[in-house]
Formats: C-alpha cells, sequence, structure tokens
C-alpha cells in the first residue's frame, strides 16, 4: 500500500547525519516535505527512484525510514551527551504506622494426655508399666551396686545422760501402765483373734487391736462419735434427712478396680432389722474395730491396695433415690478423731459423683500415723489436701467441705499386709477446739 502522509509538515532538515539501523554508515537526508505514518514496516510503499527521501515512520517498531537507492533505511540520530544527574530530592516524610490486627480467634484444646499407672511384677524384679489400660513396658530393678570401703571409725561421743527406770503394771483390764519415774502412760493389750486378751492367763496367740474399755474415754455429748457405756451405733452428724440414713458405718474395698482386699470382724454382723449391721461390732469394741487384709489381686489400674469404713453426711436423697446428699459442713471448722491402727492411715473426704470425676478421683485426704495406744488428731478442713497425682480439677479441702458427701477412714499398702484397727471417737474441730 501507499504511504500516508501526515498532516503537519516538518522542517528542512539539513546536513543532519543519521545512522542506518544496519550498521554505522551514515546517511545523509538533504531535505522532504513530510513524513508518512504506517502501522508496520510492511506496509511501506516501494522505495523507487522517484520517492527516494520520502520519510516514513513505522508504529510496531516506532522508527522512522527513509527511501534510498538501497531501499527503506531505519535512520537514527546521533547519540547526544548525557545530561547532568539532576540533584536528590528530599526523604519523604514516615508514614503513620497502621493500626494492630483483630486478635485471633482461639484455637482448639489439645487432646488429653493418657494416664498411665505402674504395677508390680509377681517376681518382684521391676514394675509393669500401664497406659490406658495396655502393658507399654518393663521397668526393671538396677543391680545393686559394688559395696563400698568402710569408712574411718568416727571419734567417740560423749557418754549419754542416765535414762528413767520404766516398768510395767498389768491392771488386769485390758491396761498396762508404764511407769518412767514419776510419768505414767497407759497402754491397751491386745486381743487373741476374736477372743479378747485373758488378764487371768496373760497369754495371746496373735496381736489384733484391743477394745476400748467401757469408761475409758470420757463421751461429754458433744462427739459425733463416742461408744460409751450406752448403745450408739450411728455418727450423730446433726444433718440427716428424713431417709433416716445418716451416719450409719459401711465398708469399701479396691474390688471396683479388680483388687481381692477384705475385711474381718471380730464378732458376727448383722442384727433384727439388717443382716449386715455393724451393731454386734461397735458393742463389742466400744468403737469399730476390725482387721484389713490387703490383696492387690489381679488389679492393674492401682498400685496399692485398700479399704475402708466411711459414713454419709445426710444420707441417702430419698426412699427411691439412693444416692447421697451432700451437705456444707464449713461450720464444723474440721474433724478430730481417736483411733487405734498398727499401720497408717488416713481421712478421706467423699465428695459426688461429678465432682469426683472433675478431680479424677483425687479428693482432699487427711494422713493418719500408726499409732497402737490411740491418738487423738485434730486437722482443719484446710489440712486435707489433693494428692497430686491426679490430672484433673483442683479443689482444697475448705471448697470440699462446702459439699461433703461422707467421710471416710482407709487403710492402703504392701500387698499381702493385715492391719488393725478402732475408731474410738469423732469430735467436729470447733467443739474440740
Amino acid at each position: 500500500m501507499k504511504p500516508t502522509k501526515l498532516s503537519f509538515t516538518i522542517l528542512t532538515v539539513a546536513g543532519l547525519a543519521l545512522l542506518s539501523a544496519c550498521g554505522d554508515e551514515v546517511t545523509n537526508v538533504t531535505e522532504t516535505s513530510g513524513i508518512a505514518k504506517v502501522d508496520n514496516f510492511k506496509s511501506l510503499s516501494e522505495c523507487k527512484e522517484d520517492n527516494v527521501g520520502s520519510l516514513a515512520y513505522a508504529s510496531d517498531s516506532a522508527k522512522v525510514f527513509t527511501c534510498t537507492e538501497a531501499g527503506w533505511v531505519a535512520i537514527n540520530g546521533i547519540n547526544g551527551k548525557d545530561g547532568e544527574n539532576g540533584k536528590d530530592g528530599e526523604d519523604g516524610k514516615d508514614g503513620e504506622n497502621g493500626k494492630d490486627g483483630a486478635k485471633g480467634a482461639k484455637g482448639s484444646s489439645g487432646k488429653d494426655g493418657i494416664s498411665c499407672s505402674v504395677k508390680a511384677l509377681a517376681s518382684g524384679d521391676g514394675y509393669k508399666v500401664i497406659c490406658d489400660g495396655d502393658s507399654i513396658g518393663v521397668l526393671l530393678n538396677g543391680a545393686d551396686g559394688k559395696q563400698g570401703t568402710p569408712g574411718k571409725q568416727g571419734d567417740k561421743g560423749d557418754p549419754g545422760t542416765d535414762g528413767e527406770d520404766c516398768y510395767l503394771t498389768d491392771n488386769h483390764d485390758g491396761t498396762v501402765t508404764v511407769t518412767c519415774d514419776t510419768t505414767t502412760t497407759t497402754l491397751y493389750k491386745a486381743m487373741c483373734g476374736t477372743t479378747p486378751y485373758d488378764p487371768a492367763t496373760g497369754t495371746c496367740d496373735q496381736t489384733t487391736v484391743q477394745p476400748s474399755t467401757p469408761g475409758a474415754y470420757d463421751c461429754d455429748g458433744t462427739e459425733l462419735w463416742c461408744k460409751d457405756e450406752s448403745p450408739n451405733f450411728r455418727v450423730q452428724t446433726g444433718l440427716e434427712n428424713n431417709t433416716n440414713t445418716s451416719g450409719y458405718w459401711q465398708t469399701y474395698t479396691d474390688t471396683v478396680d479388680g483388687g481381692k482386699s477384705e475385711f474381718e470382724w471380730p464378732t458376727e454382723l448383722g442384727n433384727e432389722f439388717d443382716a449386715n449391721a455393724f451393731d454386734p461390732v461397735v458393742e463389742y469394741c466400744q468403737g469399730l474395730c476390725g482387721t484389713v487384709h490387703l490383696d492387690l489381686g489381679e488389679a492393674e489400674r492401682i498400685v496399692s491396695p485398700y479399704a475402708g469404713v466411711y459414713f454419709n453426711i445426710v444420707g441417702e436423697t430419698s426412699d427411691t433415690d439412693p444416692t447421697p446428699d451432700t451437705a456444707d459442713v464449713s461450720e464444723w471448722g474440721g474433724i478430730c478423731i481417736t483411733y487405734i491402727s498398727t499401720v497408717s492411715a488416713k481421712l478421706v473426704m467423699g465428695l459426688d459423683e461429678e465432682t469426683t470425676n472433675a478431680v479424677n478421683d483425687d479428693v482432699p485426704v487427711k494422713a493418719l500415723p500408726k499409732s497402737i495406744a490411740g491418738t487423738d488428731v485434730c486437722a482443719e478442713w484446710s489440712d486435707f489436701r489433693q494428692s497430686g497425682w491426679g490430672r484433673g480439677e483442683k479443689i482444697t479441702g475448705t471448697e470440699a467441705a462446702t459439699k461433703l458427701v461422707s467421710l471416710k477412714f482407709e487403710i492402703s499398702g504392701t500387698n499381702g499386709t493385715s492391719a488393725e484397727f478402732n475408731i474410738i471417737r469423732l469430735t467436729k474441730y470447733s467443739d474440740a477446739n
């Protein structure tokens, strides 16, 4: 096609040195009166003798071409000198800090960890580790190290002061008086099996806890439990409901966890209303006494066997609902107990099922030391604490006292152990102090 003329006229360019796009050859263009514009190089008209010197601008390459005897040739002006660098502009002011973005949503809770326990191997060589009911390994006892070199004998100590002369006096009433200088202490003898100690012969075939002597402990009527010469077979909580089920002694053992622990009573149980009533035992022991035989059996969820006795504070919810009610016993301040036990024991705060599950069975307890002579222990509710092995919620003894279901006397220990006990007296802490 023929190039189209632009609507403007360029001035005569004289002596302008133009470079060819094909090399460094300079093409001199003398004069032209106009420049054509085409879309691309291919649209240029044929370069002939009659239009030599014509100029045309190709839009696709943004170049100017001139018609020469050699054809259309791109022309370029000679490069000008670089201009001087301009001065740097002033730094702009810092922009304002953007506002904090909105807080992200709380992540989901992590999964509960696995509960683990250990069980002693029958061989005595170590322990089996059990997590979520499955055995995951065994921890074996390490070998005994070599005996160390005996140390040098220390300097001889100063002679000790002379001890007091002590002697025993048999009172022939089941008690023995220990006299040391001017100090006397009364101890209770043992009984033989289920037969009380015979002062006439002074012999025993096996040792068990001696029943309390009637009148040996002063019951003034303010106690929750104190078996004096008059019958009193229930703990007098003062909070019983109309079901008449509070304060009766009951038992529990580790059989719910697969254990085989059991009780042995010094006399047969039962009265005219209930074949399992403890009235004969209470009358016989002047308290609540018996023997616990600890047997772990096939239990895998627990490490130590256990058994205990307890009483409900309020009693059953109704005649048709045996679930025990809760009570706020904060005003008691705590509890005082007089007891005998051939091994250490503990008082346990019994709570409702929902709270017990929430704390993962780690309810507040108070440790009781071994006692043969009838020890008195007083504990405020704040003295009851969780053992710390549970992974559930935390609860203090003071908090537990606001929703107490029962109070328990529990014995636990080494598999195969037999232990004797006698619960003689229970008193509110506020009445005893």
